[in-house]
């Protein structure tokens, strides 16, 4: 980073020249990089010219005054509209203010990481401002297509101004505005100013339909300003409601006035007022009657109702503007919010004298049964407070709607008592919840658990608990001692102890949760002392044998990791400098310290999702003892060996095939320091059957057909993948190899010639590719195509999917009618005659079977389609005819004879084959099985398989018979 920074003057008159290249902040640990900064400022009595470039903050301020100056001018421009007596200075005719601001924000980590944590994402933030106090014009439009700030989503916001002599207009609008439970609708705001009377517009709508509108004018001066409400159109949840024509509300010093301020709709009403015979003191009345509270509620959330239910009564603030005190006689029926049925909602407060009040408010009917009592002294320091909350239940069935399904499948209750005393600045609090058999359901983890007896007390100080008891859905618990300390709130501290026995935290199927699922358990002890900023955790930890997890990798995680190259900045002066991130921080940044033992049982199992579009997945068992720690600064150090039993690695390659090596036992991960410095001693398996001929061919390419053509037998071989060094270095090779007992197939020269590419890097790394995406070995490039290539390779895999595609609709066509339709595509070159020649093939049979199919014909043909015979040799309809016999039942024995129309060559043509055959068929897995069957008949395992079945029929004789005999003595 090159920085060229220049100031010359003083804090009233300054020129500043700065610029920043390869700009790098470091913050946290962190490195951001800033780009290019180019600022400048030139600052004096009657100039200000200030310019900020970069890719972040794009800015250009120009006036014709200083900053304090103008920014006079522009409140002043503002609230001379709205006040008559603001006074004008004599430099706006000498001297006028001008002004142009030109600026946008983008989005980039360093301003959602560093100066704003909470913006989750931002688009481009647009300002312009041009100001002309001497004309009266101001024109400022700012503009926001989405902000994501702390999960609170705005979407389009943009505020627009313009001002002259005459007026005063702005807008305000978006298109939503979304903050958990609220999803507030496309909601406008609009102002025009003249004559000194400003005309407000509040209107919302929902899926293009008017939701929310009023018109509002607000009139007067400092002393006395009044609003009203025109009542040609007021709007409330899609409704027209109506209002008097003489409506409004006047505000002068502590005093609000109201003049027939009362909207209604059929039976609902609205009254504000301030002369209640009934209330001696200066008052503000709200009066309701049978109002109901979704006709508001509904424009929070058009989409999912949150609330529900009719409310009558009064409330009354008491010296609003001094020593506030609360009348209320408040009732609501049918409350409901977010789903959840609460009954009914009663608030009673009274005065007492002294500016003493009493409070009862009571909730009943619903889900929750609770009362609030108690009374309260109005202060203007704030309200001395006696009252008393008791829970009488809580149902566990409400969560569920206050969660938005969050928490699921509840049943049980909790109930509390608190004592709340002091001020309502410095309040006093003390009470427990007490849960009794409250089962709940976590939905993101689809674990179900209960709290069958347990309290948890708070009070000021914090909370606390003494074996707090979590059981999951198989009885196993999860227990929970000590206290969390909230004197500072923001800053808690702990002193818990926790243990786990086989305890089932995680029963997740994918469409619970998309990034982590399965099954896991745990059996743990940890004690957490410190505080928020560095909690201190010292834990035992074993993961269950029954874990079977499975972690999705996030895309943008996935895409990191297949960049090309990796930058390394070192600094030769100071290897430890923070950039390179291996500079410890200081002890008073946050951070955690943590000693942790992990074990992990060989039966619990990991599946790490890379990619979830390809289905590039690693999937792991085994066993390990692991020591983790990590100190505030950050230094983390793990120690310890991880060997696998078992797994997976599943990669696709090129959107082509998927291929599965299968882990090897014995394959390990070490650690002895570093968490990124783990050696790595994995080794990878994945199995194939080809034919070596394509590997054979530059070792016999001059070597008779007959002995090139024994290659061609189909083989087994081991494509081996193996991960050596550091885990952040990986070394990856490859090599090939032969299951032991077919390493002497065709005289071990396979095997040899297996062992001599290990040898060649460059052929091995073409061979193994080869195997993984085609499934064969790849020819040598100088082949003259009779071991397969590129073209064969094709051929054959099209001969394959034409055949397959023809047969499956034969068997649509003819279902069960008994008959069968096979067709046989065959496309390759001929190597028969003097030069090769390309020959395609069609094979069509018909096949019944007859006499308990004992007997099978079976007619068909071949029709040659490329590389026949002449052309005026017409191909037979019923070229091939057989006939089969078995001889013994279970068709060891068969007689066959034949019929077969075949091409010979170009010279002979077509021929005729006939003949008679007799067929002995038999499997066995040793030789001595074979020489069994042909001397004794059968084989030892047939002996063993009649004799069960023998055994079987005679148990199911004897059973039968004492049925029948049971059935007998009943009926006697």
């Amino acid at each position: 980073m090159k920085i060229n920074a220049n100031f010359k003057g003083n804090a009233a008159n300054y020129k500043v020249k700065a610029s920043v290249n390869d700009g790098v902040m470091v913050y946290d640990n962190n490195a951001y990089l800033l780009g290019s900064i180019d600022a400048t400022a030139f600052v004096k009595k009657d100039t200000t010219s200030v310019s900020i470039k970069n890719k972040v903050v794009d800015v250009s301020l120009q006036s014709n005054t200083n900053p304090q100056n103008f920014s006079k001018a522009l409140k002043r421009h503002i609230a001379s509209y709205f006040f008559l007596d603001e006074k004008k200075p004599d430099s706006i005719n000498t001297n006028p203010v001008n002004l142009k601001l030109r600026g946008n924000i983008s989005e980039a980590p360093v301003l959602s990481e560093v100066f704003f944590v909470n913006v989750k994402d931002l688009d481009t933030i647009n300002i312009d401002v041009d100001f002309n106090e001497k004309q009266r014009q101001l024109k400022a439009n700012i503009t926001a297509p989405h902000i994501n700030y702390g999960g609170v989503e705005l979407d389009s916001l943009a505020f627009a101004m313009d001002t002259d002599t005459d007026k005063f207009v702005f807008n305000l609008k978006f298109n939503a505005l979304n903050a958990g439970p609220f999803n507030i609708p496309k909601t406008k705001i609009s102002g025009l100013q003249s004559n000194n009377e400003l005309g407000l517009n509040f209107s919302a709508y929902h899926k293009d339909k008017q939701m929310m509108y009023a018109d509002v004018n607000i009139s007067g001066n400092r002393e006395r300003l009044k609003l009203h409400v025109l009542p040609e159109q007021l709007i409330l949840n899609k409704n027209e409601w109506s209002i008097p024509k003489n409506n409004e509300i006047i505000l002068t010093e502590n005093k609000l006035a109201f003049k027939n301020f009362k909207i209604n709709k059929n039976t609902q009403s609205i009254e504000v007022t301030d002369t209640l015979t009934s209330v001696k003191k200066q008052h503000i009345a709200i009066l309701y009657k049978n109002f109901k509270i979704s006709e508001v509620l509904n424009y929070l959330n058009p989409k999912t109702q949150l609330g529900s239910g009719i409310l009558n009564g009064n409330f009354i603030l008491e010296e609003p503007f001094n020593n506030t005190g609360v009348l209320a006689n408040l009732n609501v029926t049918q409350l409901n919010v977010m789903n959840v049925n609460l009954g009914i909602l009663s608030a009673d407060a009274k005065a007492l004298g002294s500016n003493s009040y009493d409070v009862n408010t009571t909730l009943k009917e619903g889900e929750i049964d609770l009362d609030l009592k108690g009374n309260y002294t109005a202060k203007s320091a704030g309200a001395t407070l006696d009252l008393n909350l008791d829970i009488n239940k809580f149902n566990m069935k409400a969560l569920t709607g206050f969660s938005q399904g969050k928490i699921t499948e509840t049943d049980g209750s909790f109930s509390g008592n608190f004592k709340l005393n002091g001020t309502t600045k410095a309040p006093e609090y003390q009470g427990q919840l007490n849960f009794k058999n409250a089962d709940f359901k976590l939905a993101m983890f689809n674990a179900a658990f209960t709290l069958k007896n347990e309290v948890l007390n708070i009070d000021n100080d914090g909370f606390s608990v003494n074996n707090f008891t979590i059981r999951d859905e198989n009885k196993n618990t999860f227990v929970i001692s000590g206290d969390v300390n909230t004197k500072p709130f923001i800053n808690p501290s702990f002193n818990l102890e926790a243990t786990a026995n086989n305890f089932q935290f995680l029963n997740a199927q994918k469409e619970d949760n998309d990034f982590l699922y399965g099954k896991a358990t745990l059996n743990a002890s940890a004690k957490i002392t410190g505080d928020l900023q560095i909690p201190k955790i010292d834990m035992n930890v074993t993961m269950g044998k029954n874990t079977n997890v499975t972690y999705v990798l996030p895309s943008a995680t996935v895409d990191v990791e297949e960049r090309d190259g990796v930058v390394v900045f070192v600094n030769r002066e100071n290897p430890d400098a923070i950039l390179t991130r291996t500079q410890e921080k200081t002890a008073t940044i946050k951070g955690y310290d943590i000693t942790a033992l992990f074990k992990i049982e060989k039966e619990a199992t990991t599946t790490i999702v890379l990619n979830e579009d390809t289905g590039d997945n690693f999937m792991v068992s085994g066993d390990g003892d692991l020591n983790f720690t990590m100190n505030p600064n950050g230094n983390m150090t793990l120690a310890g060996v991880f060997e696998a039993q078992d797994g997976h690695y599943e990669m696709n390659l090129y959107n082509l095939v998927n291929r599965r090596f299968n882990v090897t036992p014995g394959s390990k991960v070490t650690w002895s320091g570093d968490p990124f410095d783990a050696k790595l001693d994995i080794k990878a398996l994945y199995e194939v059957e080809t034919s070596a001929s394509a590997l054979m061919a530059p070792v016999f390419s001059d070597d008779d057909p007959s002995v090139k053509g024994k290659f061609r037998q189909v083989l087994p071989f081991y494509v081996y993948l193996n991960i050596d060094g550091q885990l952040m270095a990986p070394k990856i090779n490859f090599n090939l190899d032969m299951p032991e007992d077919e390493q002497g197939a065709i005289g071990g020269q396979v095997f040899g010639r297996v062992q001599q590419l290990n040898q060649q890097e460059d052929e091995l790394n073409r061979q193994v590719f080869s195997l993984l995406v085609l499934n064969r070995f790849y020819p040598d490039p100088g082949s003259d195509g009779s071991t397969g290539g590129v073209a064969s390779i094709a051929r054959d895999n099209l001969n394959d999917a034409v055949s397959d595609q023809l047969n499956v609709f034969s068997d649509k066509l003819l279902g069960e009618t008994g008959f069968e339709l096979d067709f046989g595509f065959d496309s390759y070159t001929d190597y028969q005659g003097a030069t090769p020649q390309e020959r395609t093939q069609l094979d069509i049979a018909a096949q019944k079977k007859l006499f308990n199919d004992r007997l099978i014909v079976r007619v068909g043909s071949e029709i040659d389609i490329q590389g026949s015979s002449s052309a005026d040799e017409a191909t037979p309809l019923i070229g091939n005819v057989s006939l089969e016999y078995m001889l013994t039942e279970n068709g060891r024995y068969r007689i066959k004879g034949f019929r077969r129309n075949e091409f010979e060559n170009v010279i002979d043509g077509q021929t005729i084959v006939s003949g008679i055959a007799l067929i002995f068929t038999q499997e066995f897995n040793k030789f001595n099985e074979l020489w069994e069957a042909l001397l004794q008949g059968k084989t030892t395992k047939e002996k063993q398989t009649e004799a069960e079945k023998k055994a079987a029929a005679q148990a199911l004789k004897e059973k039968q018979e004492s049925t029948n005999k049971s059935i007998k003595d009943i009926k006697k």
